[in-house]
């Protein structure tokens, strides 16, 4: 079951539509499941009256110049864009029942986006050109022009308070700053309107699969303005630890989202913005193929994964008749660094792992182009800068003597004492500078050309250490020696496409681009 509850300015709606789940298992809920639903129903209502009223008051008290923040582009992209585009926009969201990226995959073509039982293990991959865990993605994702630069956490990307959706299938090397080789996906986030308003959802499913949703955002004067989002959502695991008698699997979210827009002069439009997210969930679980229910497990670690990621962005945008300059600063920080899991995968006491890592991430990027209404020629050129420092860390830790001690098979034949730690940590720093351009003419009424060119350079480091740590023992042991090492790589990326504007809005178009 689905609640919405949205209010503008002096207008309060309320909606309700079924919610159908995939999972085809009973539904498990908690006595208090209600409660918690109509106070938060209560609670989003209250909040949406008083926006009403407040947003009235102002309107009573004195007239306020409308506050218009302006979108990066067009809506028409998809129509003009020489590319493969499927915009999705926000009512086409509402109605699918999209609310992250995991479900576009139901509803954009070639868009695959899993995950290999957690939050820390997935892919997003467009026409079969999937990203790796390490090297650039194949697939770029911005929220308002601001890249997601680690892919696992790219895959569940949650669409607070989204205005449109578009999916580019094909190279994007020159389209965008970051690295895009098989496609990217842009998300847009709605604009504050003239007036102070709001909406919020409730959803409800099985497995007591709760989802709160909120959105605020209006002017603020005559020269600013603000939004805010924010989701909470909690699950009930589906996988049953017979050994523990306890689920697996349950997961909890709380994330947010903030903007703040400046508009100090006519043209120019400076935005701030700050995310914050936090996840929980069950650890990793291997099963049987062969096994009676894939459901069910024996461990005696119960296991945990938290996840934490921080953004703040900074971007600039000035709008001359004739030109258009954007440069968008941002730091992203996130952390996987509490996690267990039973490494045995067994009631037996033998071993625990932890697979850690942080990442902190700098992008800097600097674009002029054509005007939004262009048509006979249109031209963008630009340079990006990245700097991507990432530290993994495997952990499995023995808390049996006589696994550490026995003799092989069954035993390691090692002269510790428990606990033991067999520690796998790296350092990787990556460093990317690129500039790109391209320039798009119309040769006739309904034909154009794209000529595009993308030089990147990047630099790579990595250290690496591999040891067994005796606690008990105070020592340390190194398995392998300790491993350094750089790559250094530069290119020059050509794009040429033609397209044929056959008849809305069917587009016909030939690339040739190298990778």
């Amino acid at each position: 079951m689905r609640l919405g509850i949205s209010c503008g300015g002096n207008h309060l709606t309320a909606a309700a539509r079924e919610h159908r789940r995939s999972s085809s298992r009973l539904p498990r809920s908690g006595g208090s499941a209600g409660n918690r639903r109509a106070a938060t129903i209560f609670t989003a209502a209250t909040l949406c009256s008083l926006l009403a009223l407040s947003s009235l008051a102002a309107d009573r008290a004195q007239p306020l110049e409308p506050v218009i923040v302006t979108a990066p582009r067009a809506e028409a992209t998809a129509q003009r864009e020489p590319a493969s585009v499927t915009p999705v926009f926000a009512e086409e969201l509402e109605a699918a029942g999209i609310d992250d990226t995991r479900a576009l995959r139901t509803y954009v073509p070639s868009l695959v986006v899993n995950q290999g039982g957690d939050r820390d293990s997935a892919f997003v991959s467009i026409r079969g050109l999937a990203s790796a865990f390490v090297g650039p993605p194949a697939v770029g994702i911005y929220v308002d022009d601001v890249p997601y630069p680690d892919q696992r956490a790219a895959a569940d990307v949650d669409l607070l308070d989204v205005d449109r959706v578009e999916v580019f299938r094909g190279s994007q090397v020159t389209r965008f700053g970051r690295y895009a080789e098989a496609g990217a996906i842009r998300i847009t986030t709605r604009r504050p309107g003239q007036q102070v308003g709001g909406h919020a959802s409730v959803r409800y499913g099985d497995f007591d699969t709760q989802v709160y949703q909120g959105a605020a955002s209006g002017p603020l004067g005559r020269a600013a303005a603000f939004s805010l989002s924010g989701l909470e959502s909690k699950r009930d695991g589906y996988i049953e630890n017979r050994f523990l008698h306890t689920t697996l699997d349950d997961r909890e979210q709380f994330a947010g989202r903030a903007n703040l827009f400046l508009l100090p002069l006519s043209g120019l439009e400076i935005a701030f913005t700050g995310e914050a997210d936090h996840a929980g969930e069950g650890p990793k679980a291997l099963t049987l193929l062969d096994q009676p229910d894939p459901f069910e497990v024996r461990y005696d670690t119960r296991g945990h994964l938290r996840t934490d990621e921080y953004l703040a962005a900074t971007r600039v945008a000035y709008t001359a008749p004739l030109w258009r300059i954007v440069s968008i600063t941002a730091r992203r920080s996130f952390a996987a660094e509490r996690s267990a899991f039973d490494f045995d995968f067994s009631p037996r006491d033998v071993a625990v792992g932890g697979d850690n890592h942080r990442a902190v991430n700098w992008t800097e990027e600097l674009r002029l182009s054509s005007p939004a209404d262009a048509t006979r020629w249109r031209w963008n050129v630009g340079g990006f800068f990245e700097d991507d420092r990432i530290e993994p860390r495997f952990v499995v830790r023995l808390d049996s003597t006589a696994v550490i001690q026995g003799p092989p098979p069954g035993g390691l034949g090692l002269p510790f004492t428990a606990p033991l730690e067999n520690v796998q940590h790296a350092r990787l720093s990556n460093r990317s500078a690129s500039g790109f351009a391209d320039s798009t003419l119309s040769l006739l009424e309904t034909v154009e050309l794209t000529l595009g060119l993308r030089y990147q350079s990047d630099t790579s480091r990595i250290r690496r250490e591999h040891a067994l740590h005796a606690l008990a023992q105070g020592a340390a042991v190194p398995v392998v020696p300790t491993l350094r090492d750089s790559t250094r790589s530069a290119g020059v990326l050509p794009t040429v496409t033609l397209g044929w504007h056959a008849r809305p809005p069917l587009l016909v178009y030939a690339t040739v681009a190298r990778g």
